[in-house]
């Protein structure tokens, strides 16, 4: 169903200093539909170093946090 007002408009999201959209503001007004909120684990934004880095560079920290 096509929302009365909206056919063509171009509705273009806000997009953040880190380059992700934020559509926020479109489901605000109706214009989306928000069909799951994601969570992560906090462990997911890090990946372990490579054991090779760690054997190179003695200076780095044996692993990062939950690896």
């Amino acid at each position: 169903m096509i929302t009365p007002g909206y056919w063509l408009r171009a509705i273009a999201p806000d997009i953040d200093e880190n380059g992700c959209a934020d559509f926020s503001k479109l489901e605000e007004m109706g214009a989306i539909n928000a069909l799951a909120q994601r969570t992560f684990d906090p462990r997911q934004y890090l990946w372990p170093i490579p054991t090779k880095e760690i054997l190179i560079n003695k200076n780095l920290e044996p692993q990062n946090p939950g690896y």
